[in-house]
């Protein structure tokens, strides 16, 4: 079963800060998987908020 929740980012750096104080065999994977979900969320966000130029036709 997987969960769904929504994290400020600072409430994602305490919860990464308290897995970083577990033995890295318990809690690095957590930390991976949520590291890779906030870099897929902020190219997303990225991409989104690129707006492409339109050439001026000269």
């Amino acid at each position: 079963m997987e969960y769904t929740f929504i994290f400020t980012e600072q409430e994602t750096n305490v919860i990464l800060t308290a897995l970083g104080e577990l033995p890295a065999k318990v809690s690095l994977h957590l930390i991976n998987r949520i590291h890779n979900e906030v870099n897929r969320q902020n190219n997303q966000e990225e991409q989104y908020s690129t707006v492409d130029q339109m050439p001026d036709g000269e």
